[in-house]
């Protein structure tokens, strides 16, 4: 019974990893149909599925223990989701505010040597990573189309919401009836706005190491102590062996997990007032 459920959550997972995949192949089709399905972001790494071979394993492990292994089953692949959809967005954002000071710095250089708007932005471009420089290009390709700054500006506001980018726009927007040394300092103090803010943001980081760390040992631990526990016979059938023992199992495990998830939740809210 625990190996078809094993085998039948492998194979959501694939399904799930398939659809995306696909979905993000056909992203730039459903973006020019005003529809939108997953984040902009490719921003994963194994870190982000770890959970799923630990938990998978743990199941295997207590197969004895049905309601245990349906448990760790599913709770593994709630965890992935959670690190998919949820902690890729916070990382997306942090790195999105970062690429956007390097347009500003880029565009304010070559503004100053090309005054042209959407020629210094066409070059400003290059020197950004995607997704933002695909925006970027999408609203300079925009405007040699269409001839119009509105509407290839109010696409890129569309396509990345964000308050820095926005303001960058507005000087943007307003570069064509102010001096270009008006333009310059406005550039100047946005820079300087993104730099604080950068700078914030690592001093964040650096004071909630700590208690990053510590979330992350108590939770190695805790995963190690279930590994022990399920190569022990002994011990396993301390919870495998009953009803009243697998709840047991269920609760306190659901107890840490609420915990880890709380504090994460936590030290995350903490990086995100500082976006």
């Amino acid at each position: 019974m625990a190996g078809s459920l094993i085998l039948g959550a492998g194979l959501i997972l694939l399904g799930y990893v398939v659809t995306e995949g696909l979905f993000y192949r056909l992203r730039p089709y459903l973006r020019r149909r005003g529809l939108r399905y997953l984040p902009e972001t490719r921003e994963l790494n194994w870190r982000d599925y770890v959970s799923l071979p630990v938990t998978f394993t743990l199941a295997y492990l207590m197969r004895e223990g049905r309601l245990i292994s349906i448990y760790l089953i599913v709770l593994g692949v709630l965890i992935t989701l959670y690190y998919v959809f949820w902690r890729t967005k916070t990382r997306t954002a942090m790195a999105l505010d970062s690429e956007i000071l390097k347009l500003v710095e880029e565009f304010q250089s070559e503004y100053k040597l090309t005054p042209p708007i959407f020629l210094a932005l066409s070059q400003a471009r290059l020197k950004v990573a995607e997704p933002l420089r695909g925006h970027v290009t999408a609203t300079v390709e925009s405007f040699y189309i269409t001839a119009s700054q509105k509407r290839a500006f109010t696409e890129l506001r569309q396509r990345v919401p964000n308050s820095y980018l926005n303001q960058f726009v507005y000087i943007l927007e307003r570069s064509e009836t102010a001096r270009r040394e008006v333009v310059q300092k406005a550039l100047e103090r946005l820079i300087a706005r993104l730099r604080r803010r950068e700078q914030l943001r690592v001093e964040t980081e650096t004071d909630l190491t700590m208690i990053t760390g510590q979330t992350q040992l108590i939770l190695v631990l805790g995963v190690g102590m279930l590994l022990v526990m399920a190569l022990i016979p002994s011990l396993r059938e301390v919870y495998t062996r009953s009803r009243s023992g697998q709840i047991l199992f269920i609760v306190l495990a659901t107890i840490g997990v609420l915990t880890t998830y709380y504090i994460d939740r936590r030290t995350t809210s903490l990086k995100e007032k500082v976006l």
